[in-house]
C-alpha cells in the first residue's frame, strides 16, 4: 500500500519504499525470501526422505541423464581351442545375449536359460569390419557378455 511506513530490515529506519530494497542504505527486504523459505522447507523436508526411502531420487533430473541400471550377470564360461560354452547362474533367463571376445569380436545367442548353457563357435566371431576371429592365430584373452534380463540390461566381464 502507497505512503505506508516500513522499517528496513537492514539499518532499521522507517521509510516510505515499494521494492524489495531500501533507498537509504541498499539493504534486501527480506520478507519474500522468509515467506518462500516457511513454504517450501517443510515441503522440501517431506518429499525428500520419501523420494530417498523408494529409491526415486531425481539424479536423472540433476544430470539430464536417463540412464538404466545395468544387472549383474553371474556366468561361468568353459573355453576350448574352437568353443565358448557360457552358463547362466543367474535365476533368469538371457535374451539378445552379445558376447564380446578381446574387445572387438562378436557373436550373437538369442536366449541363454537360467541354469542352462548355450556354445558359440570361435568362428562365429566377427569384428565390426566383418574380419573373423581365428582361434588358430588368436587367444582369447578376455570375454564380455551384455543381454537383455528382466530387470534391464546385464553385463559380465571376464578375463582369462
Amino acid at each position: 500500500m502507497r505512503g505506508e511506513l516500513k522499517s528496513c530490515r537492514q539499518c532499521g529506519r522507517r521509510l516510505e519504499f515499494e521494492g524489495e530494497i531500501c533507498p537509504t542504505c541498499g539493504g534486501p527486504e527480506r520478507r519474500p525470501v522468509a515467506q518462500a523459505l516457511a513454504l517450501w522447507l517443510p515441503i522440501a523436508l517431506i518429499v525428500l526422505p520419501v523420494l530417498l526411502c523408494c529409491g526415486l531420487y531425481p539424479f536423472a533430473l540433476l544430470t539430464g541423464s536417463d540412464s538404466q541400471r545395468t544387472v549383474d550377470l553371474e556366468a561361468k564360461v568353459f573355453k576350448t581351442s574352437e568353443s565358448l560354452s557360457v552358463f547362466n547362474r543367474n535365476e533368469f533367463g538371457w535374451s539378445e545375449v552379445q558376447i564380446f571376445v578381446n574387445g572387438q569380436y562378436r557373436a550373437k545367442i538369442p536366449f541363454v536359460p537360467a541354469g542352462e548353457s548355450r556354445t558359440a563357435d570361435l568362428n562365429a566371431f566377427t569384428d565390426a569390419h566383418g574380419n573373423g576371429f581365428r582361434p588358430s592365430q588368436q587367444a582369447v584373452a578376455d570375454l564380455r557378455i551384455r543381454a537383455d534380463t528382466p530387470n534391464g540390461p546385464g553385463t559380465v566381464s571376464l578375463s582369462f
